[in-house]
């Protein structure tokens, strides 16, 4: 029973070790894949995983929606910007 108990011990860590990533974890893989890999959709999978987690942390959060907004930006050019990135609120009086 002791040998099964430092068996289990030794191996806890490593089998949980790639379930739990941390924000900071995430953002930086987030920008790795966006600016090394060139891969934008995962790069906007892993921003939106990291505003989904950590709303409260606003830092992370703050750059997360900034890069996903660059990515978005960088997959539909202007037309994506005029209709799917920032919505203008119905009801709100106009600047003129």
């Amino acid at each position: 029973m002791k040998c099964l108990a430092k068996v289990v011990l030794v191996l806890l860590p490593l089998v949980t070790a790639g379930f739990g990533q941390s924000v900071a974890e995430l953002l930086e893989k987030g920008i790795y894949t966006q600016e090394t890999i060139g891969n934008l959709d995962g790069a906007i999978q892993i921003y939106r995983q990291i505003l989904k987690s950590a709303p409260k942390q606003r830092e992370y959060a703050a750059q997360a929606q900034y890069r996903l907004t660059e990515c978005l930006l960088g997959k539909g050019g202007p037309q994506r910007r005029r209709g799917g990135i920032w919505k203008p609120r119905s009801g709100l009086p106009r600047l003129e």
